[in-house]
């Protein structure tokens, strides 16, 4: 009797172990079908992933994260602190040289924490880097490619600040029709003119001509003034009013025989200007002439100034001279009203 329940025991026994030994390798494999989905998803992932232990030690790290560092092996082991300086001295994103130790060192001290930073690559993408503390302990580093992002956003801030220009030079343009079909007073509507110019062109300071109804076209100062930054200096004004009629001036002069704007960029290297009046400019850099014309004659000259270097474009050049040319309908008017 004992010994037939010994041998039950036994095969009860030996039946256990197998059903336990089938279950560990059931699990087993179906283990290792999830790591390997999991390992084929990491993979396929378009960020670049990798995993360090608390000793800042790689654990892993998937192909996208490899591709990052093309003939340079990643060891498991390697040091995070390594992989760091790496990437600051090899080049691998883009550094101030001078800044290369602080920055990688802001890594390193950062480790374990949440941080990130975009930073462009040599070949002219944007990299998102991502340090991320994981509940086990250890650190995942993340690479992620934000080129196309980044040129989506550039591109809407580029195409954003066109729509804003455009809406501004349309509000300028509102405002200088306005003064050209309400006013009667063609001084009122220059001096105007004059501040609407110069805000909307960045220009510091602005004066009108009268052009003399003579053979010779003689500039007549107006006394007529605006400055962005208050009153200008009296010896300056007194000084370019009084050289305003220089006929060695080649700009004011070709104003009055074109009738289009003109516009020097330095005066101090420009020899279009006479000596007289450059030693008069103390403090101006550029200058901008604008003729009115009424008919087929011009009654006034607009002269802009700044005190840094004067750069225009096509585009602000018709901008200004569309404005300027509302004063002649102002001109026409008033004429009319005095006959």
């Amino acid at each position: 009797m004992v010994g037939i329940v010994s041998a039950v025991v036994i095969v009860g026994v030996m039946i256990a172990c197998g059903y336990a030994l089938w279950w560990f390798r059931s699990a087993r494999a179906k283990e290792a079908v999830c790591l390997a989905r999991v390992l084929g998803v990491v993979d396929n992932l378009e960020m670049g992933l990798s995993v360090w232990n608390p000793e800042k030690l790689l654990v892993s790290c998937n192909e996208r994260f490899r591709s990052f560092y093309p003939g340079t092996p990643l060891k498991i082991g390697m040091e995070f602190e390594d992989l760091v300086r790496f990437n600051a001295r090899k080049s691998v994103v883009l550094i101030d040289s001078e800044k290369v130790d602080k920055w990688a060192d802001d890594w390193i001290n950062r480790f374990g924490q949440y941080f990130s930073e975009t930073l462009r690559t040599p070949d002219d993408r944007w990299i998102d880097m991502r340090m991320i503390p994981l509940d086990n302990g250890e650190t995942g580093f993340v690479y992620i490619d934000v080129t196309a992002h980044r040129s989506f956003v550039d591109t809407s801030l580029a195409s954003s600040d066109m729509v804003r220009r455009h809406a501004k030079t349309v509000s300028v343009l509102k405002r200088g029709m306005g003064v050209g079909r309400r006013e009667v007073s063609f001084h009122a509507a220059a001096r105007k003119m004059l501040e609407l110019v110069a805000t909307c062109a960045d220009l510091d300071a602005g004066t009108l001509y009268f052009v003399a109804a003579n053979e010779s076209q003689e500039l007549v100062a107006s006394g007529l003034w605006y400055l962005s930054e208050g009153e200008a200096p009296e010896a300056l004004r007194l000084a370019i009013d009084g050289f305003g009629d220089d006929p060695d001036d080649e700009i004011l002069r070709r104003a009055l025989g074109t009738g289009k704007l003109g516009w020097v960029s330095n005066i101090i290297a420009d020899p279009r200007l006479s000596e007289s009046r450059r030693s008069a400019m103390v403090g101006v850099r550029g200058l901008c002439a604008v003729p009115i014309i009424s008919g087929k004659h011009i009654v006034a000259v607009l002269e802009f100034f700044t005190f840094d270097q004067l750069i225009l474009d096509s585009a602000s050049e018709e901008l200004i001279a569309s404005i300027c040319d509302q004063l002649s309908h102002v001109f026409e008017r008033e004429q009319l009203l005095s006959s």
